[in-house]
């Protein structure tokens, strides 16, 4: 999967957003968000002008916390994009409208992911931006993903978690 390189999103008003699949002893890092009333994995947009790789370490340290980042083992590949628009309620957002370049109706988001190859479960952290998190094996990570009220990302990851599965990244 490392040969894959991203395509330059051309899809216009989806905001380019990296999605980190942290990955330590075949586990991924999921982190609960009580005010989504969901599990996430880290995530969060490209800025203009910087790289993916950038954005990954900026999103892990802002989200996580900079410790985390002495967690990563190597540099972080790319292995999968997908697009996610969102419905017509959201699609008006202030936040996404300050976010966007030239204040554009952004109507969604292009999804660029990564598995970020982590040294360990560190478990004895609170994340900045969410409540809790879990390394969680295949099954468990599928249990979590199958609860998300949100059909279109609830499909997006449990296809996400089926490509890990199928490269060897998870079990």
């Amino acid at each position: 999967m490392s040969d894959v390189e991203p395509q330059i999103n051309t899809i216009v008003n989806l905001r380019p957003t990296v999605v980190c699949c942290c990955i330590a002893n075949k586990k991924l890092l999921m982190l609960l968000k009580k005010d989504y009333r969901m599990w996430l994995l880290p995530q969060g947009g490209v800025n203009e002008g910087e790289t993916h790789e950038q954005a990954i370490v900026r999103e892990l340290g802002e989200e996580i916390g900079t410790d985390f980042l002495k967690n990563i083992n190597g540099t972080p590949i790319f292995f999968l994009e997908d697009s996610f628009e969102f419905g017509p309620p959201k699609r008006d957002l202030k936040k996404f409208e300050e976010e966007s370049k030239a204040n554009q109706d952004i109507k969604g988001k292009y999804y660029y992911f990564y598995i970020v190859p982590c040294k360990e479960e560190i478990k004895d952290f609170t994340p900045a931006k969410f409540d809790d998190l879990f390394w969680l094996d295949y099954n468990g990570a599928r249990g979590l993903m199958e609860l998300m009220y949100q059909v279109k990302k609830r499909e997006l990851l449990l296809k996400v978690l089926e490509q890990l599965k199928t490269g060897g990244y998870v079990e």
